[in-house]
């Protein structure tokens, strides 16, 4: 599929939208590996997955093989609406003053509140704190999955968690709610935990009580 007009290659290292399927180790190894011999460049899409999700700063650290160039946004402004290009020297230094931008981008409130996130991230224990509740829910609901037939897959990493049931989405997305957990749908029937990077161990818990009690409640 590579052709004198391949100028690069594009991937999300966990489909979001996507229904939360995460791409193998070895596959993201070796696409680095088709993008040296051939000299194009790698674009990792790390709008869901970056920004400490995974429980690495960047989701790439999780796979083994850096981008040439990530798109960042969603986490980065925590809430608040901003993303981001960061590219090697090789990409960036094409980008320069007025070739690429936006009337409000980069404005100094949208810098300051991603400068105040990454700080925050930054801060010793928080990526651990991720990685720690992340393994922990994901436990868990391998826990309910075993004690349920509802429970048909569970995958992903850190805080960002997709679960296929035998329950119609909508339908148990509304029990959750009634229930007291807010949760999304992923792909054509995927629930999605992506609980806020600061969850406690205590407040997962909560979460998989209501996942446990929900599932329970459903045909």
């Amino acid at each position: 599929f590579i052709s004198e007009k391949t100028a690069a290659i594009i991937l999300e290292p966990i489909q979001g939208e996507g229904g939360l399927n995460p791409a193998n180790i070895g596959f993201i190894k070796e696409i680095r590996a088709l993008c040296d011999k051939h000299d194009i460049a790698l674009i990792f899409d790390e709008v869901q997955v970056g920004m400490g999700r995974l429980g690495t700063f960047f989701a790439y650290e999780s796979f083994g093989a850096a981008p040439d160039i990530a798109a960042l946004a969603k986490g980065l402004g925590g809430g608040f609406p901003v993303g981001a290009m960061v590219a090697k020297d090789r990409f960036a230094k094409h980008m320069t003053v007025g070739s690429h931008g936006t009337t409000y981008g980069g404005n100094p409130l949208a810098t300051a509140v991603a400068h105040t996130v990454i700080s925050e991230i930054l801060k010793p224990g928080f990526l651990e704190n991720v990685q720690k509740v992340g393994a922990f829910m994901l436990e868990g609901i391998k826990e309910i999955q075993r004690q349920s037939n509802k429970i048909t897959d569970v995958r992903g990493q850190g805080l960002m968690l997709g679960i296929d049931t035998t329950i119609e989405i909508k339908k148990l997305l509304r029990a959750l709610q009634k229930n007291g957990l807010m949760a999304s749908q992923a792909g054509k029937a995927t629930l999605r935990i992506t609980p806020p990077l600061i969850i406690t161990k205590a407040q997962a818990q909560d979460t998989l009580d209501i996942l446990d009690k929900t599932l329970k409640q459903e045909d």
